[in-house]
């Protein structure tokens, strides 16, 4: 293990606290920034674990929102978090990596939910590595195990954190359909927090759940009331263009799915998986499966739709066509 003075790993702490502050907002400049942040890190200290498990995380995150190609942005973060393992193998925030790594580049979700296991064991009560196990044991249907998990992570979080959950914990309740809890968890976080920036993130489960529950107008409504825009979230978008086609907005989906399709063309980043949900509600199947086996090309993690595939209820109408059994078994994580 590299031995680094007190002055440089507290200049590497330092670099890594800005990178983190960073990229709590992701952006192509945030998470470009963080990773010049992270780089710089490393090499002021090369016996940092931590900075390199975020370093790892950052790489993660570039291929959505920094457009670097996906196998350059997989062997980056693999070859951080797994640098950040050897410097540290008992590390809470390293071991939380590396099981997003693990799924990321193995797809597997035993192998990370050991990692995660072991991590709580160090550090019980961890937000981070409870709502990793939340997603996981989810993703397999064991919803019980997956709510309580989700509590200990909310209920041990700080303040910031605690909100950055619940604004991600919609995904959960989603895919265990149970829609009212989607849409009235979000309506209190959206009376509590009017003006926060990651809104959009409520209007985009609580029209999730709407639609699923077939009030495709009141969907639309939500999405209008913080609209994307034309280069908004790729992910938020594809949903506009979804629940526009839903409401009876067929040509207005279109274009609005075009402008997904234009940033494509550009190499820019799109959400595969979302663009797929616009064609399913459009009745094109072949362009559903063609943009769901794109998708099944690249896992962000634990955090990654693909691992959802199983529950959506977005594709219930196509769930026993062969393509799709077909997807499913190329995409699913092995247990």
């Amino acid at each position: 293990m590299t031995v680094a003075s007190t002055k440089a790993r507290t200049e590497s702490d330092t670099l890594v606290a800005e990178a983190t502050t960073l990229v709590a907002q992701p952006s192509r400049k945030s998470v470009t920034g963080a990773i010049e942040l992270l780089g710089r890190a490393t090499t002021t200290d090369p016996g940092n674990a931590v900075a390199f498990a975020r370093l790892s995380a950052a790489h993660g995150d570039s291929k959505r929102y920094a457009d670097v190609p996906q196998p350059t942005a997989s062997a980056r973060r693999w070859a951080a978090a797994t640098r950040a393992y050897v410097l540290d193998p008992d590390n809470v925030i390293v071991l939380n990596n590396l099981a997003h790594s693990v799924v990321a580049e193995a797809r597997d979700l035993n192998c990370a939910e050991r990692i995660l296991l072991r991590a709580r064991r160090i550090s019980p009560l961890d937000p981070d590595v409870n709502f990793g196990l939340s997603n996981l044991r989810g993703s397999r249907g064991e919803f019980k195990t997956a709510f309580a998990d989700l509590a200990t992570a909310i209920a041990n979080a700080d303040p910031a954190k605690r909100l950055a959950l619940q604004y991600n914990s919609g995904r959960l309740y989603f895919m265990a359909r149970d829609y009212r809890r989607v849409i009235n968890d979000y309506a209190a976080v959206l009376e509590a927090n009017p003006t926060n920036t990651r809104n959009w993130l409520a209007y985009f489960y609580r029209s999730l759940a709407f639609a699923a529950e077939g009030h495709y107008q009141q969907a639309l409504a939500e999405l209008n009331k913080l609209p994307p825009g034309s280069d908004g979230d790729a992910g938020a978008v594809a949903n506009f263009a979804r629940m526009q086609v839903l409401a009876g907005q067929r040509a207005v989906g279109e274009a609005t799915l075009r402008l997904l399709l234009d940033r494509d063309l550009r190499g820019e980043h799109v959400v595969s998986y979302q663009i797929a949900a616009v064609y399913e509600a459009l009745g094109n199947r072949e362009e559903t499966f063609r943009w769901l086996a794109r998708y099944t090309d690249g896992v962000d993690g634990l955090c990654s739709w693909i691992l959802w595939l199983r529950r959506d209820p977005r594709w219930d109408r196509v769930r026993d066509d062969p393509q799709f059994v077909a997807i499913l078994a190329k995409a699913r994580p092995s247990y």
